[in-house]
């Protein structure tokens, strides 16, 4: 019969941290082995300080680990500021530190490819991808101050026209918001930091065919016909005829 190999266990040098703080107070190392999915023998040279804690598993790394931080502390900033880095682009700048180190690699034309991008990302968990959503410049520029500013200044006019009942009644009161509909909407994939919860991708207000609708809601729970704009100065017969009655 043929042998069968001993899975490798994978484990994070949280886990092995865990591990050996368990083990200092008290634990013995073949439960916190178990607990921790770190091999005990592992443990057992860490203590002993045969290896150092953070000496990590596996082959020597193209980049070292101060360079794959400075672009996991570039990716992240980029994110701050309201931008994106895509797969290609990270890939690039690798592409740039590698030729301009001049360091040997065995990478196809100093390129990495798609098993280091992953790699990458299992050795920074603070990464992640995420689909970006199209962001056009004048929403990106919407602030809560101005938003809080604009209701100040409908509360004053209002109170200016002594009609500040309508406020209390929710059959005058509406919200209205136009939906610009992309032709195609898919976003692209970035890297930023993991537990992100939206990612845009900002762009210019014709760089992608859409439909511009309006909905209105009112307070009461009614909704009013939608206005739909679209692109042509006469509408054609076929379009207008598959439009409900009153949009």
């Amino acid at each position: 019969m043929p042998r069968q190999h001993k899975k490798l266990k994978l484990y994070s040098l949280e886990d092995l941290q865990n591990a050996i703080a368990a083990v200092k107070r008290g634990s013995s190392v073949n439960a916190a082995s178990k607990n921790f999915n770190v091999p005990r023998t592992t443990i057992k040279y860490k203590l002993e300080g045969k290896y150092e804690l953070d000496c990590r598993m596996g082959p020597e790394t193209t980049l070292t680990k101060d360079e794959e931080e400075t672009l996991v502390k570039w990716i992240c900033s980029v994110a701050d500021a309201g931008f994106t880095v895509t797969r290609l682009q990270l890939l690039d700048s690798v592409q740039m530190l590698l030729k301009k180190l001049n360091r040997l690699n065995k990478f196809t034309k100093n390129r990495p490819g798609r098993k280091w991008y992953k790699c990458f990302l299992r050795r920074h968990p603070i990464i992640s991808e995420r689909l970006t959503q199209n962001l056009t410049k004048a929403r990106s520029e919407v602030t809560e101050q101005k938003i809080r500013n604009w209701f100040n200044e409908v509360t004053d006019h209002f109170k200016a026209k002594n009609i500040e009942d309508v406020l209390k009644d929710p059959s005058r009161i509406f919200n209205l918001d136009e939906t610009a509909f992309f032709m195609a909407p898919k976003g692209i994939k970035c890297l930023m930091r993991k537990g992100e919860k939206l990612a845009y991708n900002f762009i210019s207000n014709d760089d992608k065919e859409c439909l511009t609708t309006l909905i209105t809601v009112c307070a009461n729970g009614s909704i009013l016909p939608p206005m739909i704009m679209f692109s042509y100065e006469r509408i054609p017969a076929s379009v207008s005829s598959l439009m409900s009655t009153g949009w």
